[in-house]
């Protein structure tokens, strides 16, 4: 039986109808304010493989030769500033690690414990110095001594690729050296002697003219490897052995290095007199704690940077502290430590939740009474 026309009318329009809107949508919550945002991963900490390990060095009692700076991270190459928020001058205990690659853009990672505070931060591979752990020739003539400095260039599994810092009144003309990760450290060890030297007893002194002189590794001016010396008239050279014709083994010492080589007695270069090594005569600016306060337990240390907040350690227990206004869940803080020094415009926080912990030492007992005047 056919449909009504009408019916079919209504049905065929309410098909076409459009649907009702649904209610709209309640607003979302507001974000809380924000406080201090934290740091943003670097390239480094977003790759999925961390570089791997070339050396790690762990000693106690480390004074720098130098203070070291620490930096949140490396900046990218042609970055026209970088940014520190620590010098540090001493450490009761460091931990260096360098990863595999070139000492000009791998960061060395560095943790450090001095007696009131824990950091850890990156540092460029000029700012760690290391020295030799035992006798080791470079050139086949140079032996840095305990206290010399070195420096690396690569780092490979195990090994680092060194070269000598500047010699005083020396220079060694030489490609850098590979050494396993065990003849290095973070600290100079006991003195020690070049290794196989002949006897005090059997060595004669010899004078040469004052001034320049090149010493080769065999008797021969043709080697691409030589050394350079300064020589003054009070300088001791010492004759190891006579070799062909002008030419003579021989031993000349500095503060920090012994040089062994060939030299010929009669070529002589003009004098060259007034190089010397570099010192570092900076030191860390007096801080005044006159009224700290002593912290009783470890607490997280951050360090805002540029408007940044960063964790940069801990400031540890029995720490002497001098505590600022609260910002946030933040306080800030002032660590009352002669080896730390912080980067202009970097302001330290502990949580305002545990800045309870760091109370005011008791006062003094009062003093004792006057012995009561005899009659």
């Amino acid at each position: 039986m056919p449909t009504p026309r009408p019916l079919f009318v209504v049905a065929l329009l309410a098909a076409c109808a459009t649907p009702p809107r649904p209610p709209p949508a309640s607003p979302p919550p507001p974000l809380p304010s924000p406080t201090l945002p934290l740091a943003a991963p670097t390239p480094s900490s977003l790759s999925p493989v961390a570089p791997p390990v070339a050396c790690t060095f762990d000693e106690a009692d480390v004074v720098f030769a130098r203070p070291l700076t620490l930096l949140h991270a490396l900046p990218p190459p042609g970055a026209l500033a970088e940014y520190p928020f620590a010098e540090l001058r001493r450490a009761a205990r460091a931990r260096v690690t360098v990863h595999v690659g070139g000492a000009a853009t791998t960061p060395v990672h560095v943790a450090v414990e001095t007696t009131m505070v824990r950091l850890e931060g990156v540092a460029h591979a000029a700012e760690v110095t290391l020295y030799p752990a035992r006798a080791s020739t470079f050139g086949g003539m140079v032996t840095p001594l305990a206290d010399h400095p070195l420096r690396w260039t690569d780092a490979s599994p195990g090994s680092l690729l060194l070269a000598l810092s500047p010699l005083r009144r020396a220079s060694l003309h030489a490609p850098p050296e590979a050494r396993g990760c065990d003849q290095v450290r973070l600290r100079p060890v006991a003195p020690f002697a070049p290794d196989a030297l002949p006897p005090a007893a059997s060595r004669r002194r010899i004078r040469l003219r004052r001034g320049r002189w090149n010493l080769f590794p065999s008797p021969d001016h043709a080697s691409p490897t030589r050394a350079s010396i300064d020589l003054l008239p009070t300088d001791a050279l010492w004759l190891l052995s006579d070799g062909p014709g002008r030419w003579a083994r021989v031993l000349w010492t500095t503060d920090t290095a012994a040089l062994v080589g060939w030299i010929d007695r009669v070529v002589h270069i003009l004098p060259v007199i007034g190089h010397g090594q570099a010192t570092d005569s900076g030191h860390l600016r007096p801080r005044r704690c006159d009224r700290a306060t002593t912290c009783t337990a470890d607490l997280p240390l951050f360090a805002d940077d540029r408007g940044v907040r960063h964790p940069v350690g801990q400031v540890r227990a029995g720490a002497s502290v001098l505590l600022g206004a609260a910002l946030g869940g933040s306080t800030a803080v002032t660590v009352c430590d002669p080896d730390v020094e912080w980067a202009d415009g970097v302001t330290t926080y502990v949580p305002s939740e545990r800045a309870s912990e760091c109370a005011a030492p008791p006062p003094p007992p009062p003093p004792p009474p006057p012995p009561a005047a005899t009659p």
